[in-house]
């Protein structure tokens, strides 16, 4: 789902309209309406700002609304994060193989070399 229908779904639950949402968050109403015709992935960061700070979550949450917690990624600066990837109807990443499982960086890197050479020594390949 793209952020126009993103946004124009979160109105409708809270029950506040286009226009009034607009005034609250100080931008015109025109350009929410536009905004949510276009139903794009992106937006100037500026107006994402304002619309996620309005909906009273962070920038992240409502880029990522249709995204999925799928374990923690270590990063080269030794910090940690938190890795999303889109919701899908079955399992089609590696790592819902390996639930409860934390891999550093070079791990995934390693898995995902592996995977790519399991697939090459398909013999009906695509």
């Amino acid at each position: 789902m793209a952020l126009g229908k993103k946004l124009k779904e979160l109105l409708d639950d809270k029950n506040i309209t286009v226009k009034e949402f607009a005034q609250n968050i100080g931008v015109a109403p025109t350009t929410l309406y536009s905004f949510i015709k276009r139903d794009s992935d992106t937006g100037k960061l500026d107006l994402i700002s304002k619309i996620s700070n309005g909906l009273g979550m962070s920038i992240e949450d409502f880029l990522q609304l249709d995204y999925e917690y799928q374990g923690k990624m270590y990063m080269p600066d030794g910090s940690v994060k938190n890795f999303y990837a889109p919701k899908s109807e079955g399992i089609n990443t590696i790592a819902a193989h390996f639930e409860g499982e934390e891999f550093t960086e070079e791990e995934l890197e390693q898995i995902m070399k592996f995977a790519e050479f399991v697939k090459s020594q398909r013999k009906d390949k695509d």
